[in-house]
């Protein structure tokens, strides 16, 4: 069974290259603009299906996972920023707070779909301009929801804990991908 990742992110092929199965990568190229829910949790799920759906329907042989995710800062949802502006906005906003994260993930094969959406919640640590501004000068935020990610490496020091399931904070639930693969007699 051939299997595809519908997304570049390089969080979520981490995760993927976890559960040690082959797969390949092709992003979906949908777009998300031309989704309105109000929901996070559901829009994050439909959002993750719409993607495996576009990269389903040129590869209808193939099992094919998509994936979505989404930050709540207070009141406020965000997804990756459009510039380092609204990047630095959002991390002054999340400093010191605890944030919810949306993780939506789908599921498609031989004409079937399984999605589903997890919640998770990060504790921020305290910081301000200053490590911004040092982190902008060795990270890219602009391809990281809220601006930032759970790895160390990419942005993770800004968080002081995280509460989810494993690979959640990577952008891929570990436990819901391997319930919705076990649906299609997939195991890992």
């Amino acid at each position: 069974m051939r299997i595809i990742l519908a997304s570049v992110s390089p969080r979520r092929k981490q995760v993927m290259e976890g559960l040690g199965l082959p797969y390949m990568v092709k992003p979906s190229g949908f777009d998300e603009r031309s989704i309105n829910i109000k929901d996070p949790a559901k829009l994050v799920e439909r959002l993750a299906l719409e993607k495996a759906r576009t990269v389903a329907k040129e590869n209808p042989d193939a099992l094919v996972i998509g994936a979505d995710t989404l930050a709540m800062i207070g009141e406020k949802i965000v997804g990756k920023p459009k510039d380092l502006g609204e990047a630095r906005r959002f991390l002054l906003m999340a400093a010191g707070k605890e944030i919810k994260d949306f993780n939506g993930v789908a599921v498609i094969y031989q004409g079937k779909e399984k999605s589903a959406s997890v919640t998770g919640f990060a504790k921020m640590k305290k910081f301000g301009d200053r490590e911004i501004s040092d982190y902008f000068s060795r990270i890219d935020p602009l391809d990281k929801t809220g601006g930032f990610a759970a790895d160390p490496a990419g942005g993770g020091e800004f968080m002081e804990s995280y509460k989810g399931e494993p690979g959640q904070e990577l952008g891929l639930p570990l436990d819901t991908l391997k319930k919705l693969l076990s649906t299609f007699g997939v195991r890992v």
